[in-house]
């Protein structure tokens, strides 16, 4: 398991765009606030969510190959409030393909971090 960042071997716009289509895919596993509180975040370009990202196993130099990441998603303090569920796991599998800007991403929440 390593850090996923330009060191497994992807470029950095790689990794950027995948990170995004990731996001994007989470956000609709991740608990909705309340609408001013969304609204709030949009106007000021922020999100309620930390991301830390893991690449389980290694990234093949093959473009068509599958990358396997882990990430752990944490609620900001600032909204403690809320009181949601402050920390999620969750395994993802993209696929990348010949056009970089739309991998295949599936997602799947754990119930338990891993160890």
């Amino acid at each position: 398991m390593s850090k996923f960042d330009v060191s497994c071997g992807l470029t950095a716009k790689e990794i950027g765009i995948i990170k995004d289509a990731i996001r994007r895919s989470l956000l609709k596993s991740l608990p909705i606030f309340s609408d001013s509180v969304e609204m709030k975040l949009f106007f000021e370009g922020r999100d309620a969510w930390i991301y830390a990202w893991e690449l389980l196993g290694e990234a093949q130099s093959d473009r068509l190959s599958a990358l396997n990441i882990g990430i752990q998603v944490k609620l900001k303090k600032e909204f403690h409030y809320q009181e949601i569920q402050t920390q999620h796991f969750f395994l993802c599998s993209v696929q990348r393909k010949d056009d970089i800007y739309h991998p295949a991403v599936l997602v799947r929440e754990e119930s338990v971090k891993r160890t």
